[in-house]
């Protein structure tokens, strides 16, 4: 999985899990994480980098 090739925004499965690369950040999501946040649906509190946060949202 592959976001827009215009995008900053790059995600990669693989297994279980996303990697997902933005704006210099990388972190490795579990899938349920990456599809929450992808609609905007993490909680508040969740540890996720906000940048990235709101770079995913962009992508559903």
């Amino acid at each position: 999985m592959h976001s827009d090739q215009d995008s900053e925004v790059h995600a990669e499965l693989t297994g279980e899990r996303v990697v997902v690369r933005a704006y210099g950040t990388t972190e490795e999501l579990p899938l349920p994480v990456f599809v929450e946040a992808t609609v905007g649906r993490l909680p508040g509190d969740h540890p996720m980098d906000p940048g990235l946060r709101d770079a995913l949202r962009c992508l559903a």
